[in-house]
């Protein structure tokens, strides 16, 4: 499954397209309108996407790749960057504590 992702300025949203290649065939996903409805406590509705085993095995990591490939970063990458970035400086701090000592 491939998916493009695009930001649409004029119209303010964002524009995903689901698609695969079979051969010289381009497959794509129908458009989906996201209706919001309000229910009561007790309804029950059915899930809002099933992937079919022919697309859900991978949907998920193809989704976050092309999320990731627009920039798009998640409270959790944002962590990772905040913790990558002070092992950084941690270890330039190390590096100058133990080669100033060998100088010296």
């Amino acid at each position: 499954m491939e998916i493009r992702i695009n930001y649409d300025p004029i119209s303010n949203s964002v524009k995903m397209l689901f698609f695969t290649r079979q051969g010289n065939d381009i497959i794509v996903v129908r458009p989906v309108k996201f209706e919001f409805e309000r229910i009561g406590p007790q309804q029950l509705r059915e899930p809002t996407f099933v992937f079919g085993h022919e697309f859900g095995d991978n949907i998920l990591e193809d989704l976050a790749s092309a999320i990731a490939s627009e920039g798009i970063k998640t409270e959790t990458d944002a962590k990772i960057q905040g913790t990558l970035d002070a092992t950084r400086e941690h270890l330039a701090d190390m590096q100058k504590l133990v080669f100033e000592k060998r100088i010296k």
